[in-house]
């Protein structure tokens, strides 16, 4: 693979992985739960986002160098018995990662189509299925599917922009005088977080390709991808979330779940709207997919005996397991996103 390739295919791929509605869902919480102007929210989203994508890119240079998975890499770090401790709390990480997503897919949705008789539970179960089906396909071809998984949310997000754009409003949220330092750290971390915890699977991906492979342009080609995507979701949903403080509609359907905002906010457009709501809905595949292949992958590298279970058992078991979780957290999304997002980047900074 030339110089070229390589750098188009990790700008490709990470772009791909990180362009999906979860991202739709966090960055509004910059102006709604931490009370910030669109400015304070852009600058401290913005520069928490580019923080925790450095290390994601040095992880990801050290698949092609080493052969081996992330979680086999921490055995290297903390020894032989503390790497599973390592791996269990990554099973974790991964899997509420996963759950979140498919619990804002569920919410998005169910608020498009509730009219046809369409429920969050169903969404649940269709992207859980459809992500399984292409979690199973070896490295390479999962890495072709996220280079061109992006497109159609792409212009779903450029149709975004068009039609909630104007609703943007710049004056910040009520109490935004007090504290204002701490929150845009909080804020910040938040952010933060939510990038670097793909560095604890990003060497995955790319262990296969020839350990030759030129390592500055793989690691720019994992920064600009990363920073596309969150830098442009991270925007528009920012300004979802101050539009929410003059908006009476979409504050009430942010007050139903984050989830339904993207929805309210595609209502001028009719049926094309819902089409673009669907488009993100399955969007949601793509950093579903990557992290169910990594979570089979680490399940083998935990325990000596999980190596017996071949990828396609563990896969079925994390698609099992996601199930019942997202069922049960559909409706506390708002409570979710701005815990365990900062949870897991305590431990995966480390």
């Amino acid at each position: 693979m030339s110089a070229g390739a390589l750098f188009s295919t990790a700008l490709g791929f990470w772009f791909g992985c990180n362009f999906t509605a979860l991202l739709l869902t966090i960055g509004m919480l910059g102006p709604l739960a931490f009370s910030l102007s669109l400015r304070d929210s852009l600058l401290a989203g913005l520069l928490g986002a580019a923080f925790g994508t450095f290390p994601v890119a040095l992880m990801t240079c050290m698949g092609p160098e080493s052969g081996l998975r992330t979680m086999v890499l921490t055995r290297f770090v903390f020894g032989w018995f503390p790497a599973k401790v390592i791996c269990v709390l990554n099973i974790a990480m991964v899997l509420g990662h996963s759950i979140v997503n498919v619990v804002a897919a569920g919410q998005i949705m169910k608020a498009s189509f509730s009219e046809d008789g369409v429920s969050s539970v169903s969404a649940i179960v269709a992207i859980s299925l459809v992500s399984f089906v292409f979690a199973v396909l070896e490295g390479n071809k999962l890495i072709l599917y996220q280079r061109y998984a992006w497109v159609p949310q792409l212009l779903v997000v450029f149709a975004l922009i068009g039609v909630a754009g104007p609703q943007f409003a710049s004056h910040a949220g009520p109490g935004s005088g007090k504290n204002i330092m701490g929150r845009s750290i909080s804020f910040f971390s938040l952010t933060l977080s939510t990038s670097l915890t793909y560095s604890t699977t990003a060497a995955d991906y790319f262990a296969r390709l020839p350990q030759d492979a030129p390592r500055p342009r793989l690691f720019f080609g994992t920064l600009t991808g990363l920073w596309m995507s969150f830098g442009l979701l991270l925007v528009v949903d920012i300004g979802l979330g101050s539009g929410c403080t003059s908006n009476p509609g979409w504050k009430v359907a942010y007050a139903r779940s984050p989830g339904a905002l993207i929805p309210a906010t595609f209502e001028p457009l009719g049926r094309f709207g819902r089409c673009c709501c669907l488009a993100l809905v399955f969007g949601t595949v793509a950093p579903i997919t990557a992290g169910t292949y990594s979570l089979s992958l680490t399940f083998q590298a935990t325990f000596d005996i999980f190596h017996r279970v071949p990828r396609f058992g563990w896969t079925v078991l994390v698609t099992v397991l996601t199930l019942p979780d997202a069922f049960l957290g559909r409706q506390h999304l708002a409570d979710i996103l701005p815990n365990f997002p900062a949870l897991m980047g305590y431990w995966v900074s480390v």
